[in-house]
C-alpha cells in the first residue's frame, strides 16, 4: 500500500511539474506513465479494498451450531448448574454457556484409561451436571459413560448432531 501511494505522489508531482513548464514531451511521457500505472494497478482494486475494509470475522458452519447450543444451555441453566460435554469442542460449549464442568476430563481422548474413567465417574457422581452433551456416534467404545448416563438422565433433543440429556428429577 505505501509503495502505491508513493508512486502515485511521484507521478502526480511529475505531471504537475511538466504542466507548469509546458514541456509537452515530458507531459506526454508522464501521462503515459500515469495511464500505465492505472492499467497495472486497476486489477488490484479488490486487494486494496480488502485492506481498507473492516476485518470480517469468519465462523466455520459447524461452530455456529455449537455457539447456538452453548447459548441455549446458558438460557436453560443457572450460573450454579454444571454441564458435562463429552466431546471435542467442549471448550466452545463451555465458553458460550458460561457454565462449569463437574470434571476436568471432558474429552474422549482418555476415555479408555482406567484411572481417568474412575476419576471422571467420581466427579460426575459428586456434582451431577444438569445437562450432558455428546455426539452419539462417538460413544460406542465408552460403555462406562453410557452406564453412568442411562439411569440418571433423560434425552431432551439433538442439536446440530449433539445429543442433549437432562438430569432426571429423582436424582
Amino acid at each position: 500500500m505505501p509503495s502505491i501511494t508513493i508512486s502515485a505522489a511521484i507521478l502526480l508531482t511529475l505531471f504537475i511539474e511538466s504542466s507548469l513548464f509546458h514541456n509537452t514531451i515530458r507531459r506526454k511521457k508522464t501521462a503515459q506513465l500515469l495511464l500505465a500505472c492505472f492499467l497495472v494497478l486497476a486489477p488490484y482494486r479488490e486487494m486494496i479494498d480488502f485492506f481498507l475494509e473492516k476485518p470480517q470475522t469468519y465462523e466455520h458452519p459447524s461452530l455456529i451450531g455449537l455457539k447456538e447450543l452453548g447459548i441455549w444451555l446458558k438460557e436453560h441453566t443457572s450460573p450454579d448448574d454444571r454441564i458435562f460435554v463429552f466431546s471435542k469442542p467442549a471448550g466452545i460449549l463451555m465458553t458460550y454457556s458460561e457454565r462449569r464442568s463437574p470434571s476436568r476430563h471432558f474429552t474422549r481422548m482418555f476415555s479408555r484409561v482406567e484411572y481417568i474413567i474412575e476419576e471422571t465417574v467420581n466427579d460426575l457422581s459428586k456434582n451431577l451436571p444438569k445437562y450432558i452433551i455428546f455426539k452419539p456416534a462417538r460413544t460406542e467404545n465408552a460403555t462406562w459413560f453410557l452406564d453412568f448416563l442411562k439411569p440418571r438422565y433423560t434425552y431432551v433433543d439433538t442439536f446440530y448432531g449433539y445429543d442433549v440429556y437432562i438430569l432426571t428429577k429423582n436424582n
